[in-house]
């Protein structure tokens, strides 16, 4: 397959979406900032495929997706931003979008929707201590598994949503 590998920042504009989708893995090392929204996915389903985020990913007005037939790690360098989304899930992460049954999230960075919902899906869901989930006044949903089976959901890092 072919690997993505952002490697240096990128920005694009007000009302553009930025898309980056591999067959093989997906690695952003750079930041990111979008005016729109942003689409990150790897298709290939080999062990090591998947989209690994190591750096600040932001979008200023739409919403972040995230999605792999295999794993999604949000490294302890990485965050997902939405700065002010205009639609629900403000953030979605699925790993698993096969439902073959293989495809974990691994959490150590920050996911934070500004009052938008974030849901995260695969087979399991693990968040390290540093980890923080920040829904605002929005929702967080989790699910560790689906048609191609279940997996654990552990907790160690923060979710914080708001009641207003």
């Amino acid at each position: 397959g072919n690997a993505l590998t952002f490697v240096n920042s990128i920005t694009v504009g007000a009302g553009r979406t930025l898309t980056g989708i591999a067959t093989s893995p997906n690695t952003v090392l750079g930041s990111m900032t979008s005016g729109g929204d942003i689409l990150l996915a790897s298709t290939g389903n080999a062990a090591a495929d998947g989209v690994f985020i190591f750096n600040v990913v932001t979008s200023t007005a739409g919403v972040i997706t995230v999605s792999a037939q295999r794993d999604v790690t949000l490294g302890a360098t990485g965050s997902l931003v939405t700065a002010a989304p205009p639609t629900n899930p403000a953030i979605s992460i699925t790993a698993d979008q096969d439902a073959t049954g293989v495809g974990t999230v691994s959490l150590e960075g920050t996911l934070n929707s500004t009052n938008g919902n974030i849901t995260i899906a695969g087979i399991g869901v693990a968040q390290t201590a540093g980890s923080t989930i920040n829904s605002g006044t929005g929702t967080t949903t989790i699910d560790g598994g689906n048609a191609g089976g279940e997996g654990a959901i552990t907790f160690a890092g923060s979710i914080t949503t708001t009641f207003s």
